[in-house]
C-alpha cells in the first residue's frame, strides 16, 4: 500500500506516526514508550521530527526541545540494530484510521496523473539504464581531480557528491559560487560537501561538458 504526498519530508513524518501506531495497536508496545530507530547522517527535511533525528548541528542547532523516542545509531552497524523491521504492508498501513491522518494535497488526480506518466518515461525511455551509465561517467572522471582539493567522490547514478578539503582559501561554498561563473549550478552542503544531481535524461556529451566545467573550476583554486 502506498501513499502519495506533495514533500519528501511530509512521508517521512507519516511514516513516524505508522510506526508508533502499529507498535501501539498491534506489537503490543506499553503507551507513549515506542521509539524510532534512525541511522546517523540521515537528512529527510528541516520539521521539527526531522531535525530531532538528525546528527548535523547545521540542523538542530538552537532548535530544541527535541522529538521524545527517537534513537539515533551508526550508518550500517547491524549490532546496533536490536530490533525487527517491517515494509510497510496493509497491516501498518490501515492501523491508522479515517481522520486520524491527512494530506491537504497527496494524492490529488493531477499529481497522480503526472506522476504516473513520469514514470512511463522513466521506463520508456530505460531513464534508470541510463542514470547508471551517466553516473559511472561522471564519477570516473571526477576522481581524476587532484586529492589534495576533492578528497573523495561518491554516489549512486545520477545522485552524486563531491567532498572538499575545506582551507581558508576555499570550501564548498566557495567552489560552488566559481563552479556557477562558469556554467554550472550545483548545491554545497555541510561545509564541505557539494551536490551534484543532474536530470535522468542528461546525455554523454552533455555529462563531459559538466565534468570539464568542474575539472576547470578546482584546478583555478
Amino acid at each position: 500500500m502506498v501513499l502519495l504526498y506533495v514533500l519528501g519530508v511530509e512521508a517521512g513524518e507519516t511514516a513516524c506516526k505508522l510506526a508508533r501506531k502499529w507498535a501501539y495497536t498491534v506489537k503490543g508496545i506499553p503507551k507513549y514508550k515506542a521509539k524510532i530507530i534512525f541511522a546517523a547522517g540521515n537528512f529527510w527535511g528541516r520539521t521539527m521530527s526531522a531535525i530531532s533525528s538528525s546528527t548535523d548541528p547545521s540542523s538542530y542547532d538552537g532548535f530544541g526541545p527535541f522529538m521524545p523516542g527517537f534513537e539515533v545509531i551508526p550508518y550500517n552497524d547491524l549490532p546496533a540494530l536490536e530490533v525487527s523491521a517491517v515494509l510497510c504492508d496493509d497491516e501498518v498501513m490501515l492501523t491508522i484510521k479515517p481522520g486520524e491522518h491527512g494530506s491537504t494535497y497527496g494524492g490529488n488526480p493531477l499529481a497522480c496523473r503526472v506522476a504516473m506518466a513520469a514514470l512511463e518515461v522513466i521506463e520508456e525511455e530505460d531513464l534508470a539504464k541510463n542514470a547508471e551509465i551517466m553516473g559511472n561517467i561522471l564519477r570516473n572522471e571526477l576522481m581524476k581531480t587532484p586529492s589534495d582539493i576533492v578528497t573523495s567522490v561518491r554516489g549512486k547514478g545520477l545522485l552524486n557528491a563531491i567532498v572538499i578539503r575545506e582551507t581558508k582559501d576555499y570550501d564548498a561554498w566557495k567552489v560552488c559560487l566559481r563552479l556557477r561563473d562558469n556554467g554550472l549550478l550545483a548545491k554545497p552542503t555541510h561545509g564541505d560537501i557539494i551536490r551534484l544531481a543532474p536530470p535522468l535524461v542528461i546525455k554523454e556529451d552533455e555529462i563531459r561538458e559538466c565534468i570539464e566545467i568542474i575539472h576547470k573550476t578546482i584546478l583555478s583554486f
